[in-house]
């Protein structure tokens, strides 16, 4: 017999209100999940209902509009499903957030140590800007120093584009036109130098606004590499028959504006940055005025500041239209794994950015999976000139197959990785092409408005010429043609198994479907090219009589499911 002591019983009251607060516990979970354990039920009355229906359905007993009922209901509730799934995917809402601007100080990311470099740097009346391609000499140029208040304040920035300028007269004209529009309206220095002004004058006038401004002119001359590139130009700097570079003093004796920077400099009037390629170096030799002149080596942008510079692009404040529609439905992943392919060997290109983002813009969903499928980042990169290209033939009247070849000519396949090569008349190009020059001239100028080429118009023999906007184009666009030559070998190869297979073997020789869907353009075009092909093989095998020709049965899948190589006429 147990013996009720006050021990036991504060014992049996803990086990007694232990219970009660389990099942407390247990009736506040019922409650809070009571919704989802009803919506659970309910689902699977529905699923034991429906598999019964589905069991006990006998269509021989339904009547044809009964059955078309039904399959409309079908075909709407599928369109409904996919249409709620399409708006919550993430879409671009506004395509031009996405360009980068080489003149935009906000899209300047991480230049900030660099431009306060340079700036110290400047204590040289001489300074090399030396990186290599698509480091983004010319947006530090443009955006960073030329707009930049450290800048501004010390000097008058005069930015030149040395790419398009001829030989002697361009460059003098640049600095006279880029002094009188940095210079305030009222400065009296404008309209003092002209085409007869000797380099005496240009330093004359150069000191007088620094003694009275307390502003030193800052003459940038970017694309230098470009502009010993060019053609009429390279000789003069480097002679085929010495091959060594000649220096600034033999420079001067033939040309104007090398006696005027020598000039401005003896007079230390002002400061001068040239900006060249690192792998053209070499050149600037012939720019070394004085003996000791500071490189100032650019670096790649840091890792990290690409998703600063994605989020820039792509944040807006609530009230403003956004960028992104939908970005919780892929666009937040799709940045991550952009990021982390630009960003796998370390620092990145701005070039390369830049080319990237303008191959988001072609993608009709912006998801992991979209990206994917476009080939990531060099399928991205090759996007960017595809879509250019579609539009420049769009502009001409051509098709894109035509617009391609006036781009092969400006690439320099000898260098590896393939680099841009000398500008090429529009005339020349035109022929290459085999499309007339007016209208190859209408598909360059929407090439250039994309930043694809860029025009070389003064040219000694004042004939329009055209250059790659960057190296690192060059190598997109041979991604292009490498995909076009494989689908043309593809088709051709297929077409000669198709002309020597058997009548019974024929259908085999055809290319599959998600192949010709690829080529073609799209599942509809390809239904069409199967219909084609089978009335063609249910034929009289061998041959086919159209009233004019006898036609032997050769026929492929082609672009847009056409029946290319069908009907190669037989005139025995």
């Amino acid at each position: 017999m147990t013996t009720i002591t006050p021990t036991n019983m504060r014992q049996r009251g803990r086990a007694t209100s232990g219970v009660l607060v389990d099942f407390e516990k247990l009736g506040k979970l019922i409650d809070q999940w009571k919704g989802l354990l009803t919506g659970i039920g309910l689902l699977l009355a529905a699923i034991v209902s429906v598999n019964k229906a589905l069991t006990d359905l006998d269509l021989r007993t339904w009547s044809w509009p009964e059955i078309a009922v039904a399959a409309v209901a079908v075909v709407l509730l599928a369109i409904v499903t996919v249409r709620s799934r399409n708006a919550h995917i993430s879409r671009l809402a506004d395509p031009d957030a996405l360009k980068l601007d080489p003149q935009s100080p906000d899209q300047l990311v991480g230049r900030r140590e660099d431009l306060d470099k340079l700036l110290r740097a400047l204590t040289n009346p001489l300074v090399f800007l030396v990186s290599e391609s698509g480091c983004g000499k010319s947006a530090l140029l443009r955006a960073g120093v030329v707009q930049g208040p450290a800048y501004t304040q010390r000097f008058l920035p005069i930015y030149i584009d040395m790419s398009v300028l001829d030989w002697e007269d361009g460059p003098l004209r640049a600095v006279r036109e880029g002094f009188a529009q940095a210079l305030p309206r009222d400065d009296p220095a404008r309209g003092k130098l002209d085409g007869r002004s000797s380099p005496r004058q240009y330093a004359e006038v150069f000191a007088d606004y620094y003694r009275r401004s307390q502003r030193r002119p800052l003459v940038l001359l970017d694309q230098f590499d470009d502009f010993q590139a060019e053609p009429r130009h390279r000789e003069r700097f480097l002679p085929p028959d010495t091959r060594v570079w000649r220096n600034a003093d033999s420079i001067g004796r033939e040309n104007a504006f090398w006696r005027m920077l020598r000039q401005c400099l003896q007079n230390d009037c002002v400061s001068i940055v040239i900006a060249c390629r690192e792998d053209a170096a070499q050149g600037l030799e012939s720019v070394r005025f004085h003996p000791d002149v500071p490189h100032f080596d650019l670096p790649r942008l840091e890792p990290g500041l690409v998703r600063l510079i994605i989020d820039r692009l792509t944040e807006r404040p609530v009230d403003k239209p956004a960028v992104i529609a939908e970005p919780q439905g892929g666009w937040t992943a799709l940045r991550d794994r952009l990021v982390d392919d630009l960003e796998a060997r370390g620092q990145v290109l701005p070039q390369q950015l830049k080319v990237a983002l303008g191959g988001l813009r072609t993608l009709p969903r912006l998801t992991p999976g979209a990206y994917a499928r476009a080939g990531r980042l060099a399928g991205l990169e090759a996007a960017f000139v595809a879509g250019a290209i579609t539009r420049a033939a769009r502009t001409a009247a051509l098709r894109d197959e035509d617009v391609l070849p006036l781009l092969l000519p400006l690439i320099d396949r000898t260098r590896q990785p393939p680099d841009k090569g000398p500008p090429q008349p529009q005339r020349q190009l035109a022929e290459k092409a085999g499309v007339p020059e007016n209208t190859a001239g209408r598909a360059l100028e929407r090439l250039e408005t994309d930043e694809i080429v860029r025009p070389r118009s003064e040219l000694q023999s004042a004939a329009v010429a055209w250059q790659l906007d960057h190296a690192y184009l060059a190598p997109p666009i041979l991604r292009i043609e490498g995909e076009r030559d494989h689908w043309h070998r593809l088709l051709v190869e297929r077409e000669r198994v198709y002309a020597e297979a058997s009548w019974r073997e024929k259908w085999d020789a055809l290319l599959p479907l998600w192949v010709s869907s690829t080529i073609g353009r799209g599942p509809t075009a390809t239904a069409v090219s199967v219909w084609r092909t089978a009335r063609i093989c249910a034929e009289e095998p061998g041959t086919r009589d159209t009233g004019h020709h006898n036609y032997r049965g050769n026929c492929r899948f082609g672009l847009g499911g056409d029946r290319m190589g069908c009907g190669t006429p037989d005139r025995r």
